[in-house]
């Protein structure tokens, strides 16, 4: 089966590109005809079903000459584009669509298939992957993991480990075994009763699939029967009290300006924010949904301001969060329209320091906020704090109803 439609092209982030390039190993970034000439092989190219039609693999024409790392070595092996069919229909897609997840080769995307994965780390089955999960939330300090309603339990975990290892893979910040069958990775998190951090230790197939995850909190004790380099580790333990490196040149990049500009008149965005996503801000104050556009436009204007001033008094209460699609820090701005214990919606904020001004991109709701900003820090200030209580309170309201 094809998964495009006659002359629709399959599109990438930049960094995916940079992923293709990597397991082509690849010195230089795919050219433009290059790019059209791998997306065109995608779009024409009869996938290969999987697991009862859910999932879909597409040869990319990419060929990635060697694996070395781990059990099953692979040589001249060709990646393919994972696609996840969304039952969804629509008038362009009439019989859902499929959303891109990950490239891979296809004995790692069978193997990853076979069972339940959490990121990186592939289980047996999904009771395999819960007690994980319940394992490192029962290890670590007590905090806000879950969303209220869910499907999978903990996304707020799974999420952070997906991304964390993300980049750390792309800092080089993994450690590797003197026989490349276990790598090591340092989760940011601590012990709840010492100060001791918490890592995961697992083994590495087809150079890209983790199994048999292990939470370690014991050091080199625990870890010696793994074949690591004791002092390979201990450099490592090192390298890794400074954290995972979010910002490109200086942890300043972290806090937001309260000396700089909102810019809120460009690119179309006030109609972005008050138009197309209004549903966001009404979740929360249905009385919003009477307003005239220009009164809207002035509460929102007005709690940009708030905010800002706010903001000179406590440097925590604007928060950091990362972008994966741009590499680049972006804030976390809480609106108070109407409401004054909690926001009736977050602001995203885009920097440009040459211009020292923020542009507004979107507005999140507080719990999609809190998820976001938990990947560089446990956040600690009120207003996301609270998001978490209520998503909390929400969640045990539902159990009480079911």
């Amino acid at each position: 089966m094809l998964l495009f439609a006659e002359n629709v092209l399959p599109a990438f982030e930049f960094y995916e590109w940079e992923i293709l390039q990597q397991f082509a190993q690849k010195e230089t970034p795919f050219t433009p005809d290059e790019k059209n000439a791998i997306a065109q092989a995608i779009a024409t190219t009869h996938a290969v079903s999987m697991e009862n039609e859910k999932y879909a693999a597409v040869d990319t024409s990419v060929v990635c000459p060697a694996y070395s790392l781990g059990a099953y070595p692979q040589t001249d092996m060709p990646v393919y584009a994972l696609y996840k069919h969304i039952p969804c229909s629509t008038y362009f897609h009439p019989n859902g669509r499929w959303s891109f997840q990950r490239f891979e080769t296809l004995p790692a995307l069978q193997r990853r298939l076979q069972g339940s994965y959490i990121g990186p780390f592939v289980f047996k089955n999904r009771y395999k992957a819960e007690d994980f999960l319940e394992i490192l939330r029962q290890t670590a300090q007590e905090e806000t993991w879950s969303l209220p309603n869910e499907r999978l339990s903990s996304k707020i975990l799974r999420n952070y480990l997906d991304n964390l290892w993300r980049l750390c893979q792309e800092k080089n910040q993994l450690l590797y075994s003197a026989n490349k069958d276990y790598v090591l990775f340092d989760t940011n998190l601590f012990h709840r009763t010492f100060l001791i951090p918490i890592y995961i230790v697992a083994k590495v197939e087809y150079g890209s699939v983790y199994t048999d995850a292990e939470v370690i909190t014991n050091g080199w004790k625990q870890l010696s029967k793994f074949g690591f380099d004791k002092q390979t580790y201990k450099d490592w333990v090192q390298q890794q009290k400074a954290g995972p490196r979010f910002y490109k040149n200086s942890r300043e990049e972290l806090l937001f300006n309260p000396a700089w500009e909102v810019d809120v008149h460009s690119d179309g965005k006030l109609t972005h924010i008050l138009q197309e996503r209004q549903e966001r801000f009404f979740k929360h104050n249905p009385k919003l949904q009477d307003m005239e556009p220009f009164a809207l436009q002035a509460l929102f204007e007005k709690a940009i301001e708030i905010s800002t001033d706010i903001a000179k008094r406590n440097y925590k209460f604007i928060v950091p969060q990362y972008r994966w699609q741009t590499r680049e820090i972006q804030f976390l701005m809480p609106l108070f329209l109407l409401k004054k214990s909690l926001p009736d919606a977050v602001l995203v904020l885009s920097a440009m320091p040459k211009d020292q001004t923020y542009f507004p991109e979107t507005i999140l709701e507080l719990q999609d906020a809190y998820q976001n900003a938990r990947l560089i820090a446990r956040p600690e200030d009120l207003w996301l704090r609270a998001a978490a209580d209520e998503a909390n309170a929400e969640e045990d309201k539902t159990t009480e109803e079911i």
